[in-house]
């Protein structure tokens, strides 16, 4: 596929002169800029995942969540780049009640929220892609902001 795999064993070795073509050295030089490129590419897609950690399991866990149940939730949300504390519903005094899976909160609370029991705490690692993406969220979320939020359920209310 490339050159650089696909030369002559007489060939290599030979640095491009007057008498010789060029075009096999870039060749080689465009398919290792090329592989290089592909392997960074998917490195910051590996980093585009949404992370989620356990950090306190519940004492007895006899209801998890699930989709369309209202979460009351604790948590303080510091930025990742410098860890500056964007938000906490402890320094508001009460929780963020939410229903899982109809779109009030960021995907990442969405995604990284089912199946926790009531008592639990998490860490969620919330890459741009599953919080604000390229707009930010006024001044305290810059653009492309990965969000460190550590989390804790108090309650599950189900609608059965």
């Amino acid at each position: 596929m490339f050159s650089f795999f696909g030369r002559k064993k007489k060939d290599q070795g030979k640095i491009c002169t007057l008498t010789s073509s060029c075009d096999v050295i870039i060749a080689d030089i465009l398919s290792i800029v090329f592989i290089v490129n592909l392997f960074a590419n998917v490195s910051s897609f590996a980093q585009e995942k949404l992370q989620v950690m356990t950090t306190k399991k519940a004492p007895n866990c006899s209801k998890r969540s699930k989709v369309g149940d209202t979460l009351y939730m604790q948590y303080t949300g510091v930025l990742k780049s410098n860890g500056v504390k964007f938000d906490s519903s402890y320094d508001r005094g009460h929780p963020f009640v939410f229903k899982i899976g109809h779109g009030q909160a960021i995907q990442g609370w969405e995604q990284g929220l089912l199946d926790i029991c009531e008592g639990e705490e998490r860490k969620l690692i919330i890459p741009p892609s599953y919080a604000y993406g390229d707009v930010g969220a006024g001044d305290a979320i810059p653009p492309q902001a990965t969000l460190l939020m550590d989390v804790k359920c108090d309650k599950i209310v189900s609608d059965e």
